[in-house]
């Protein structure tokens, strides 16, 4: 299943997110709110922890959208 979310503040563009994509928003963030570990999420999702925390920043900056897979055509 996939869900079409904005992935800009002005609603512009859609994105398609599988539901991989949206596990991995639901486990980051329930890090940024102290509820689970990187290592927890990390494993919850099947990333390595660093790519995980590498992910916490641009999750933080740019929201859900910008967790989508850059390689999607």
């Amino acid at each position: 299943m996939r869900q079409s979310l904005s992935n800009d503040t002005n609603g512009m563009g859609l994105a398609q997110m599988s539901e991989r994509d949206l596990k991995r928003i639901e486990v980051l963030r329930e890090i940024l709110a102290g509820r689970r570990t990187v290592e927890s999420g990390a494993a919850l999702v099947g990333l390595a922890w660093r790519q995980t925390f590498r992910l916490l920043p641009r999750y933080r900056e740019f929201g859900g959208g910008s967790i989508i897979s850059q390689a999607r055509g």
